[in-house]
């Protein structure tokens, strides 16, 4: 038996936050109001925040404690509006990173974020999502390797773990944070379904609060 560090068991316990959230998110955002997730975004606390993420997490819980069994439905309409991308012109372009990397080829794109998958050990991530550029399907990526890093300090390997940081980071540079931001601003502009812009909120800050713990 592997007894851990106490500086091993807090980071394989910041490890796992960051894969939880990340895999919530994605499922929040791949799978609409129909997703699992929302059952624990509504048992969630509501207290003071004191931080941007926390601040986030809560007007993410207000959102979605707010909304009654009809406005649940009917969300699923802003949801495909949203994020399908089934009519140009008329919602702003599907959370898919070769639709908002400027000056790249859309089959490149979809090449390298492959690419990064398969250079960490892993194919496909979620095909029920589409195109694997989908940022649902990067959010599970991220919580995987998450996962993987928590995985390598409950074993005290921080080899691994340091490795399994690396592609995070790697990632978010790499990929997340040249797009998201702008898909995230771009759709608070275009729904006014509060708990659409608190989730896309939430991602980035999310995004950009874990590449500051990683440093």
């Amino acid at each position: 038996m592997i007894r851990q560090s106490p500086d091993n068991r807090e980071k394989t316990a910041s490890a796992q936050t960051r894969s939880q959230l990340f895999w919530l998110l994605a499922d929040c955002l791949i799978n609409g109001p129909q997703a699992n997730a929302w059952h624990f975004v509504k048992k969630g606390t509501t207290e003071t925040a004191t931080e941007p993420l926390d601040d986030a997490w809560n007007n993410l819980v207000q959102a979605a404690k707010a909304l009654d069994a009809s406005a649940w439905q009917a969300l699923a309409v802003e949801h495909t509006h949203l994020f399908a991308g089934l009519m140009e012109g008329s919602a702003p372009p599907p959370p898919f990173e070769s639709a908002w990397r400027e000056g790249l080829e859309p089959g490149g794109v979809l090449a390298q974020v492959n690419q990064s998958y398969a250079d960490a050990g892993f194919a496909n991530i979620d095909l029920s999502a589409g195109p694997q550029d989908h940022l649902g399907v990067e959010l599970k990526f991220m919580a995987i390797l998450a996962l993987r890093e928590a995985e390598a300090w409950q074993q005290d390997d921080a080899t691994t773990a340091s490795m399994r940081i690396d592609q995070q980071q790697a990632f978010l540079d790499q990929h997340l944070l040249t797009w998201v931001p702008r898909w995230a601003d771009t759709l608070a502009q275009r729904t006014q379904e509060r708990l659409y812009w608190a989730l896309a909120r939430l991602i980035v800050l999310a995004l950009t609060d874990n590449a500051e713990v990683m440093k």
